[in-house]
């Protein structure tokens, strides 16, 4: 009495009742982990599409632990994904337009600000007068770099494009 059978063997209702929290537990698990799987399948289908994705491409990332990759992916001004051309094309959509780069190179974020680069490369180097406020700026500027610069070397000064020479805050008015 109060005894079951269980697969030939005797159990009490202690071992049953056991049985019964264990299967409960297991059964609570998997419904968890199906319940995640659900969201995350969810999660994944919920992400815009991009309005544009490169595929085939030598994607040079500027990431040194990932230097290049095969695609990219746009969404309005911002690159979304960079990677394989399967990783990006879980970001295509009905409306999205697909390039074939076809093995060119692509240099995301990458704008040409067109630098003549001798010019720009001494610039660099310049004494930088395009921001200063004043003649006495440009001659505090100067100076500093004056003490820096061994005898008998130019000093140059950066001030753009302009074909007048010193930008119109370092001129002394008269």
């Amino acid at each position: 009495m109060g005894t079951k059978i269980n697969g030939g063997r005797a159990s009490s209702p202690v071992e049953c009742k056991l049985e019964q929290d264990k299967m409960k537990t297991i059964s609570l698990a998997l419904i968890s982990v199906l319940a995640c799987i659900f969201l995350l399948i969810a999660a994944a289908q919920s992400r815009p599409a991009a309005d544009l994705i490169i595929t085939n491409a030598k994607v040079w990332t500027v990431d040194k632990s990932n230097p290049t990759a095969q695609a990219v992916a746009v969404l309005g001004d911002h690159i979304v994904a960079v990677g394989s051309n399967s990783d990006v094309n879980n970001w295509r959509g009905a409306s999205t337009r697909v390039i074939d780069a076809e093995g060119k190179l692509l240099l995301p974020g990458f704008n040409d600000s067109h630098v003549h680069f001798v010019n720009g490369g001494l610039a660099l180097d310049a004494v930088q007068l395009n921001d200063a406020t004043s003649p006495e700026e440009c001659a505090r500027r100067i100076g500093e770099r004056a003490k820096q610069t061994p005898k008998a070397e130019w000093i140059m000064g950066a001030t753009g494009m302009k074909p007048s020479g010193l930008p119109p805050s370092c001129r002394r008015k008269n």
